[in-house]
């Protein structure tokens, strides 16, 4: 269950993610909760099911969100000491261990540097809204993402000859625009650079200027 989720953004509140335990609670059914993008909820404190559900919840997280540190490959998990003894048990064998200056920089990051993701989140938060209003003058269906770097938007207002699947090639010949078709894994990423970001919705936007 990830949440804020990709590739939409969209995060559960805490109303829903109580009332959401209660029933996991009865039925003994354990939740795997993918809490990567916790450190970029925009608005309100990332709240973790795990609060509501302690017992039944395992807690996946890492620092390449948070802290950019992608390619460290640093996850983590939070679950019952019982439940971590059996996890473990599986690990030792399966994989090795992060590279000693992974784990150097991992120390560091959430020591020192527990604030860091605080002005990202506020870029990212910033360049969300310029996309938000980009597609919304477009004419996009959007979901306004609650988190993350991601917008999941419909693209039924392009129209297109044959089937939605070949709108990507469409707006790859016609606008040198590379997307993907909805049904696989449709998204919009706001964690790159200005330039980067409003390049393509500029070349987007040029049908709707036409």
């Amino acid at each position: 269950m990830p949440y804020p989720s990709n590739p939409t953004g969209v995060s559960l509140e805490e109303a829903e993610l109580a009332a959401l335990a209660s029933v996991l609670e009865e039925t003994g059914i354990y939740v795997v909760a993918d809490e990567i993008y916790s450190e970029l909820h925009y608005e309100s404190a990332h709240v973790s099911i795990r609060k509501f559900l302690p017992q039944q919840t395992i807690v996946i997280n890492g620092l390449s969100k948070s802290h950019a540190m992608i390619g460290f490959r640093i996850g983590f998990l939070m679950a019952e000491k019982s439940l971590l003894q059996e996890m473990l048990k599986v690990h030792q064998y399966t994989v090795t261990c992060a590279s000693s200056i992974s784990q150097k920089a991992a120390l560091e990051a959430v020591t020192n540097g527990k604030e860091d993701c605080l002005p990202m989140r506020t870029e990212y938060k910033t360049r969300a809204g310029f996309v938000e209003q980009r597609l919304l003058k477009m004419g996009f269906e959007i979901i306004p993402p609650d988190g993350a770097f991601l917008f999941f938007s419909s693209s039924y207002q392009i129209s297109f000859k044959k089937t939605p699947s070949t709108g990507p090639y469409v707006l790859l010949k016609k606008l040198k625009l590379r997307s993907f078709p909805g049904k696989p894994f449709p998204r919009k990423a706001s964690a790159t650079s200005d330039y980067l970001m409003q390049h393509p919705l500029m070349s987007l936007q040029k049908p709707w200027n036409a």
